[in-house]
């Protein structure tokens, strides 16, 4: 869990920002949930984005993602290790997927891979980027 949280925005915080994109971020927790056992949305603070916050997504204390509201869409970050990037570049992962996986920063941490989403079918790939950094 992150050392520093904040409180959660208000669902109608949440539905003025994300707009039709909504729909997908209520549906990547349960799925995370789903695949990979429970999870839990801790809220943090983040002062270089127009919605001030973001949210990390955790499974027994580690952070497998970060949801990063923004105008009608939101952003998905997470970091992945090398065997991950290597998994996922092996693997039948949508052509968006890939691009973002490519085209991440490396850093002694592992790939910083950023991409948009707002749609409910991306959320298929999101659970399998995880599972690929989390060995499953």
């Amino acid at each position: 869990m992150p050392a520093k949280t904040v409180p959660a925005p208000t669902r109608s915080e949440l539905e003025a920002a994300l707009g039709a994109s909504l729909a997908a971020w209520d549906a990547i927790l349960p799925a995370l949930a789903q695949a990979f056992g429970d999870c839990e949305e801790a809220w943090i603070p983040a002062a270089k984005i127009p919605f001030g916050k973001a949210a990390a997504i955790c499974h027994k204390k580690r952070v497998l993602l970060y949801l990063i509201p923004d105008s009608s869409t939101f952003h998905i970050s997470l970091v992945l290790g090398e065997k991950a990037v290597e998994a996922a570049l092996a693997s039948d992962l949508a052509e968006l997927f890939m691009k973002a996986v490519r085209a991440a920063p490396k850093y002694p941490e592992g790939r910083g891979v950023r991409l948009d989403a707002s749609e409910v079918a991306d959320i298929s790939g999101i659970v399998r980027l995880v599972g690929f950094k989390i060995g499953k």
